[in-house]
C-alpha cells in the first residue's frame, strides 16, 4: 500500500504523533506500506524521519517547479 503524505511547511508534527500515525497504518495495512512524499520541509520531513527511524520505505518526489511551474 503506497499512501501520499502532504501539508504544511511551516508547520510540523511531534516526533510522537508521527511514528503513533505509521504505526497504525502498518497495523491497519501490513509491512510493505510505502510513504510517499514531496520532500519539503515540515509535514514531509517529520514523516521522512519517522519512516527512517522505524524501517519503513519512503519515496521523495520533489516537486518540478522550473519544469513545470
Amino acid at each position: 500500500m503506497r499512501v501520499i503524505v502532504t501539508g504544511d511547511r511551516d508547520w510540523s508534527l511531534r516526533p510522537t504523533m508521527t511514528t503513533t500515525i505509521l504505526k497504525l497504518l502498518i497495523a491497519e495495512h501490513g509491512p510493505d506500506l510505502v510513504i510517499v512524499h514531496g520532500g519539503a520541509r515540515g509535514v514531509d520531513q517529520a514523516f521522512k524521519l519517522a519512516c527512517q527511524e522505524l524501517g519503513i520505505a519512503c519515496e521523495e518526489h520533489p516537486a518540478r517547479w522550473d519544469e513545470l511551474g
